[in-house]
């Protein structure tokens, strides 16, 4: 089984992969090690594949990807209705709840 990476440098998450978890490490040093030597320090690295998943606010304009929302989401039991869809996370610019992209509408608490 492929192990699986996605970094962002600004244009999008782009996935890398290998056959095996000791080239995926191998991999995350090198990139570490090239933006370092680069000056680069405006990068994320998304270790699963739903944090690279479109999601949007319900409550203001933001959109991007999952894995750019705040998590763990504080207080998540006492901010959804039992039943309700469960958000992603929490917007990084209102701090309201995201949800998937799919599953914008979603009541926010």
């Amino acid at each position: 089984m492929n192990e699986r990476i996605w970094f962002d440098f600004g244009s999008g998450p782009q996935l890398h992969e290998e056959d095996s978890n000791d080239k995926i490490n191998a991999f995350i040093d090198g990139v570490q090690w090239a933006c370092e030597q680069l000056g680069i320090d405006d990068y994320r690295q998304y270790d699963e594949e739903n944090d690279v998943q479109p999601a949007e606010c319900g409550n203001c304009e933001w959109s991007g990807i999952a894995g750019d929302t705040v998590q763990p989401i504080p207080d998540l039991e006492q901010r959804i209705e039992a039943g309700s869809e469960v958000p992603v996370g929490e917007c990084p610019s209102c701090g309201a709840l995201a949800y998937l992209a799919e599953a914008k509408g979603a009541p926010q608490q």
